[in-house]
């Protein structure tokens, strides 16, 4: 494998201020398993949040798993450096995105796929929405993927994802989705998206970013909903003009 280290960058939904958090362990346990086991050497970061929450979790689940190497778990707490409240936080996030260089990035936030949490009309809470946004939409964007109580967000920009998923990791098995999404897109047809929809299924058997191509496969289920509800608003219009 060309790369070798590979590091993972993780946040989401703490208990501060009463908030739910997220609780369970078993995804962000899968997650590092299936990266270590394709022979990575996980290097993992997170908030530190004093609150709890998905980043405790994420401490415990790699500190469990990477018992022998104690220094690839990389907490980020806010400290003096980060400034005052509120804006501490943030500073702190741009910090870890900075010292860390994560290569890839999970999120873990609570509530149902689509469910707002967040005061600013969006699935992601102010502190997880504003992490996302500099992983997904900085100079260089980390290939994220969110995780909800219910399954996996579609991402923002898959194929954008795919390709620096694969300059980051140099995983072989991103190749054949990354050309099928790539020409999926440009043509939007019915065949196209159903062609592709099997060859990223396939890839996410095999694939230990199975993750990241899930999202890309929520995605493309967006843009088949949307084709079906144009279809028949199409249908409709055809009947109430008197159309064949």
């Amino acid at each position: 494998m060309k790369y070798r280290v590979l590091r993972l960058q993780c946040f989401g939904s703490s208990t501060r201020r009463g908030a739910p958090g997220w609780t369970d362990p078993r995804p962000i346990r899968a997650l590092m398993v299936r990266l270590i086991e394709a022979g990575y050497d996980l290097h993992v970061a997170h908030g530190a949040s004093p609150s709890g929450g998905a980043d405790k979790i994420v401490d415990d689940v790699a500190r469990e798993l990477l018992i022998p190497f104690p220094k690839c778990v990389h907490p980020f707490p806010v400290e003096s450096q980060d400034g005052s409240w509120p804006r501490a936080p943030m500073m702190r996030n741009a910090r870890m995105r900075r010292d860390f260089n994560a290569q890839i990035a999970a999120g873990f936030v609570h509530g149902k796929v689509g469910e707002c949490v967040g005061t600013k009309g969006h699935y992601l809470s102010n502190g997880s929405d504003e992490m996302a946004t500099a992983l997904d939409y900085g100079m260089l964007p980390v290939p994220l993927v969110i995780f909800r109580e219910d399954g996996i967000e579609p991402c923002r920009r898959p194929l954008l994802m795919l390709r620096r998923l694969y300059a980051n990791t140099g995983s072989h098995d991103l190749v054949a989705p990354g050309k099928a999404v790539a020409k999926c897109l440009d043509l939007a047809e019915s065949p196209c998206l159903d062609d592709t929809m099997i060859s990223l299924a396939a890839a996410r058997e095999v694939s230990p970013f199975a993750p990241w191509l899930q999202s890309v496969e929520a995605y493309l289920r967006g843009l088949q909903s949307e084709e079906a509800r144009l279809r028949a608003i199409g249908s409709s219009n055809k009947a109430l003009l008197g159309g064949p």
